[in-house]
């Protein structure tokens, strides 16, 4: 059975950098750029450039984290 966990887990996955998408990141996980700009403003941010990150997990949620405000 780990063999099969192994196959069906994914690895964690960039898809916001810095307040910019990783689009080729976002194509091969089938997230669109709705789904991740929704995780920053979850989070409290109001656009892509307040995104330090967006990590979409191995379980399916997004872990993000905003740019500190100057």
């Amino acid at each position: 059975m780990k063999g099969f966990a192994k196959v069906v887990r994914s690895e964690p996955t960039l898809l916001i950098r810095n307040g910019a998408f990783c689009d080729g990141a976002l194509r091969a996980e089938r997230v669109t750029r709705d789904e991740a700009l929704g995780a920053v403003r979850s989070a409290g941010g109001l656009g892509v450039e307040e995104a330090a990150f967006v990590i979409l997990e191995s379980d399916g949620t997004m872990s993000v984290g905003l740019r500190a405000q100057t």
